[in-house]
This record gives structure tokens, C-alpha cells and sequence, in this order.
């Protein structure tokens, strides 16, 4: 059995490394399949997702445009009501029009949405999108791109214009427990390692588990009653019972349930500034009540990290 302390770090900084990078590190990590990752592998890698919709991936990755012509910018606010009204709901997309700038953003899967939706509004953006993002939708084969719309990078977006558009990702590292709490906050797109998928008995993990030193209980001290070395000898004990349904021909679906609640877990969280700015609120500052010992361990220094980026909008006081 491996110990591991909880950790973060950003999956891209700022410039972005790619949109379709970011997928397929996002995609890899579910399997823990990370090693296939070459320079080349990303569209491939991007389309099989599309062909066998696992569309929750795609939105690790997003567009950001500016609407040029008020026209255009009156039409696409006018087409996403008409979705609304005709459907219930709409394409997860991000409209604001501060300072008369009008920008619109959202994730690859919002955009295809749109797309698939067949909406007049989709031809001002379908000429814009890669085609390994509409491959399968022939008619935006032969699409241009609508000169009245323009990409837009992240160093472009100003003031409050970034709270609302720029989206950052973020692995942590951290046990089980403390993903089901971060994977609460709904306005983040979120990859995990799939304990259904990945067979810690095999020598791909070194046919061992890999569990989270719990820092409330401090090094060889007591906490609640509880000792460092009943905490050990449980996590130790679980191991032995989940290599023994592996020995008996389970699937790892089905040894997984006697992982404890300690198991290592590498969770990928990608949103926009608004999300992380109620992220750290909840769980590095505690502004709605005190927060799992565990989650401040590693939400406190990824501040630390969103400040250093962003000053002014994570400064103390601000957030």
C-alpha cells in the first residue's frame, strides 16, 4: 500500500496550451491511460469521444467569440430564447455584453449542442469550430466562417469580462471523500480516475492501492479517538480484500467496494473564474462555515496559485 499526501496543480496556465490538449488530458485521466498521450494523439483521441458520446469531456475545452455586428449579437440573444421556449432548456453557452462588447463562450459540448439543435444561430460560429469537433454533422461541411464573428484568446478578455469567460483547469489530488465534496460544485466540468475501470491488483499500478494521508490526524498523533495505526491497519486490511476478489475473478467494478473512503483519486475541475471564486469561498475560506480539514489542505495553496495569475480578482479581501 502506497501513502500519499493530498495535492493540485493547473492541467494548463495561462496561455493555454490547446482546447483539444486539454481533452484528452482530461479524457486519459478517467483510465489513467495519460502515457498514450503523444503530440500527435489529441484529434484522434477527441473524435472517438464524439463517435462514442462521451460528450462530459468535451467540456474541458471551449471557444470564446466576439460578436462584431449588433445585428448578429440582437439574433443570437433572439435564437437562444427561441431554444429556451421551444426545448425547455438551451445550450450551455455564456452571453455578456459588457462595456458594449458583446462576447460568447462555452465548452465544446455546448457548442455542438447548438449545433445539433440545427438553430439558425449556428451557421455564425459552426465556420469558426474546428472540424474535429463537427466531423459527424454534414451540414456545416462546407460552412466558412462568418466575418461578423471572431475568436477570441484569453489575454484579450478585460475586467469583469474574464470572470465570465476565461476557465481554467485544476487536477487535485485527494482521497474519495473529498471528491464528493468538490464534485458538488455543479458549474465545473469534472474528470475523475475511475475505480470501475482501473485495477489496482495489476502491475500497471504496482498491484497495490494508493491512499491519502489523512492531514487531520498530523504525523503518528491521535485525532477523535482514532490512532494513525487503526487508520493504517484498515486502509492495509481493505488492500488485502480487494487483491482477493481480483484473485477470484472480479471485475474491478465489482472489488471496488471494498476501497476505503481514504483511496487516492486524481480529479480534473475546469470552469470560469465566477466558479472558482464560490470554490474558494466554500472550501479555502470557509466564508459559509468551517470546511473539511481536507479540502482547505489543498483548496488554500490552489488560491495561493489563482492569485499569483490573477491579482486582482483573488487578492485577500477580494475573493
Amino acid at each position: 500500500m502506497k501513502i500519499v499526501k493530498a495535492d493540485w496543480e493547473f492541467i494548463d496556465r495561462p496561455p493555454r496550451a490547446g482546447r483539444m490538449k486539454a481533452i484528452e488530458t482530461a479524457g486519459r485521466l478517467c483510465y489513467k491511460s495519460e502515457s498514450k498521450i503523444s503530440a500527435a494523439s489529441a484529434p484522434k483521441f477527441v473524435r472517438n469521444l464524439i463517435l462514442h458520446q462521451h460528450d462530459a469531456m468535451l467540456e474541458h475545452g471551449d471557444y470564446v467569440f466576439r460578436i462584431k455586428d449588433h445585428g448578429v449579437y440582437k439574433a443570437v440573444a433572439e435564437g437562444m430564447q427561441m431554444l429556451r421556449d421551444a426545448t425547455g432548456m438551451a445550450p450551455n453557452l455564456i452571453m455578456t455584453g459588457i462595456g458594449g462588447r458583446p462576447i460568447i463562450s462555452g465548452n465544446i459540448r455546448a457548442w455542438r449542442e447548438l449545433l445539433q439543435a440545427n438553430a439558425g444561430i449556428a451557421y455564425y460560429f459552426a465556420g469558426h469550430i474546428d472540424d474535429n469537433y463537427r466531423f459527424d454533422l454534414p451540414e456545416y461541411e462546407s460552412v466558412d466562417p462568418d466575418p461578423r464573428v471572431e475568436e477570441m484568446s484569453y489575454i484579450e478578455l478585460e475586467g469583469r469580462e474574464r470572470m465570465a469567460h476565461y476557465r481554467m483547469g485544476v487536477k487535485f489530488t485527494c482521497d474519495r471523500g473529498i471528491s464528493h465534496e468538490f464534485v458538488r460544485h455543479r458549474q465545473f466540468a469534472f474528470a475523475q480516475e475511475s475505480t470501475r475501470y482501473c485495477n489496482y491488483a495489476s502491475g500497471k499500478f504496482g498491484a497495490e492501492i494508493t491512499v491519502v494521508s489523512p492531514s487531520q490526524f498530523g504525523e503518528k498523533c491521535y485525532w477523535a479517538g482514532t490512532s494513525w495505526e487503526d487508520w493504517e491497519s484498515v486502509c492495509t486490511s481493505a488492500e488485502h480484500a480487494y487483491k482477493r476478489m481480483m484473485e477470484r475473478y472480479c471485475t474491478a467494478q465489482e472489488a471496488r467496494v471494498v476501497l476505503p473512503t481514504s483511496t487516492k483519486t486524481e480529479l480534473i475541475m475546469t470552469g470560469n473564474l465566477y466558479a472558482w471564486k464560490h470554490f474558494f469561498d466554500l472550501r479555502a475560506l470557509e466564508n459559509t462555515g468551517p470546511a473539511h480539514p481536507q479540502a482547505k489542505e489543498i483548496a488554500l495553496p490552489a488560491l495561493e496559485g489563482f492569485r499569483d495569475i490573477f491579482p486582482d480578482i483573488f487578492a485577500e479581501g477580494k475573493v
